[in-house]
């Protein structure tokens, strides 16, 4: 799974999301120096670690923790431990710092939890990130991680508290701790789905990435049919959306049915379009600045 994972990664990173026409935009500093580098390919941990390591030590953003969640539906059939691991393992192709490492085994093992339905309580979510955090000090003795820090954002009482909007907006405790405030608002029937979004999304600071990591765990415990309906009506390439979602739960078991990968152009290198070359892609990048402005 990583090994494919990562050149994906690098793939995205390079041309975008070819099956989409969709452009490489948005890529965060810590993933363009990491995949950029030309031993990505071949030593992507170790690339990671050296750049974390060069950079000081305490870069945690929070890009491989929106890019992880999907791992709690594909290891829903796995145990919660080796969703721990297959997460952390992801999240270190590119994010090397503890911080991140506990922030991507949390949230998957939650996703995967929800969506079995294991958890309904406060308590119970919290007992899941209690577990996430013994394992990555357990099964990687060698992090080191304050625990004051953690329970600072893991268990913030609110949005304010977490300072979302100011300079380090970026970073992965932020994106956790205002998901896991997200949860358990809905969980205790303070908030709904749609109110909680659209109170974390106000806060601003890196808003589409906090409202990705809460919408997988808020939607994980609401279900499909309690999203807002004009959200779901309204997403751009819905059916497709659709088509993916449809694909991933027969593969991963969850659900009968046949899926034929090699019909399937999207998951092709170039998405069934070709590769798009160093002038197109600056043409194409230009146009998109030239309609925003």
């Amino acid at each position: 799974m990583v090994s494919n994972y990562i050149i994906t990664v690098d793939l995205r990173c390079q041309q975008g999301l070819r099956c989409l026409d969709g452009l490489p935009m948005d890529i965060g500093n810590t993933v363009g120096r990491v995949v950029f580098d030309h031993k990505f390919l071949a030593h992507p941990a170790q690339t990671a670690y050296t750049d974390w390591n060069e950079s000081g030590r305490d870069n945690a953003p929070n890009g491989s923790l929106m890019r992880t969640t999907p791992i709690g539906v594909i290891c829903m059939r796995k145990s919660e431990e080796e969703t721990f691991e297959e997460a952390i393992k992801m999240g270190a192709v590119t994010h090397a710092d503890p911080r991140c490492s506990v922030s991507v085994a949390i949230v998957p093992a939650l996703v995967r939890a929800l969506c079995r339905g294991e958890i309904a309580s406060v308590c119970e979510t919290d007992a899941v990130v209690e577990r996430g955090w013994g394992y990555v000090l357990k099964a990687h003795p060698e992090l080191s991680l304050s625990r004051a820090e953690f329970e600072k954002h893991a268990y913030a009482e609110s949005l304010e508290g977490l300072t979302l909007c100011d300079f380090g907006m970026g970073y992965v405790y932020k994106c956790l701790g205002s998901a896991l405030w997200c949860l358990r608002q809905v969980q205790t029937g303070k908030e709904t789905f749609q109110s909680a979004m659209v109170k974390l999304i106000m806060f601003g600071g890196d808003a589409d990435t906090n409202g990705a990591v809460a919408g997988a765990l808020m939607g994980a415990f609401c279900g499909y049919t309690d999203l807002p309906e004009e959200w779901k009506c309204g997403m751009r390439n819905e059916e497709w959306y659709r088509g993916k979602i449809s694909a991933l739960c027969v593969v991963a078991g969850l659900v009968e049915g046949s899926y034929n990968a090699q019909q399937d152009t999207d998951t092709e290198p170039d998405g069934g379009r070709g590769f798009l070359t160093k002038n197109e892609m600056k043409r194409r990048k230009k146009q998109m600045m030239q309609k925003a402005l």
